[in-house]
C-alpha cells in the first residue's frame, strides 16, 4: 500500500536490492494484505477503494491500481538485482573462462 501511496504522490520509490519480494502471494495482493489493527484495514481499504471510485467509477478498480504500481516497483527493483548480479559475476565468468582456455 505504501509503495501504491507514494506513486500517487510521485515520491520516488527505490527498493533495496534483495531477491525478496512483495505482493506475490496471491493473484490480488491488495486484496489479501493485512495488518493487526482491524481500523487500520479499514481506513487503507476504504482509501483504496475511494480512489477507485474516483478514478474509474468503481471502488474495486482501486486494488487493481495497487497491485499494478506493487508489480511495476517490483520489477524494477529486479531489474536493478539482475543487472547488479551481471556486473558482479561477469568478470568472475570471464577470468574462469580464460584459465579454462589456458
Amino acid at each position: 500500500y505504501e509503495i501504491f501511496v507514494a506513486n500517487r504522490l510521485k515520491v520516488p520509490v527505490v527498493l533495496a536490492r534483495t531477491l525478496v519480494q512483495a505482493g506475490t502471494h496471491a493473484a490480488s495482493p491488495s486484496r489479501a494484505a493485512s495488518c493487526f489493527s482491524p481500523v487500520d484495514v479499514q481506513r487503507i481499504q476504504g482509501e483504496i477503494e475511494e480512489w477507485g471510485q474516483a478514478q474509474h467509477g468503481r471502488g474495486d478498480h482501486g486494488y487493481t491500481m495497487v497491485d499494478k504500481a506493487i508489480r511495476r516497483t517490483m520489477q524494477s527493483a529486479k531489474r536493478n538485482m539482475m543487472w547488479t548480479s551481471l556486473k558482479i559475476l561477469w568478470p568472475y565468468t570471464m577470468m574462469i573462462k580464460t584459465r579454462s582456455a589456458i
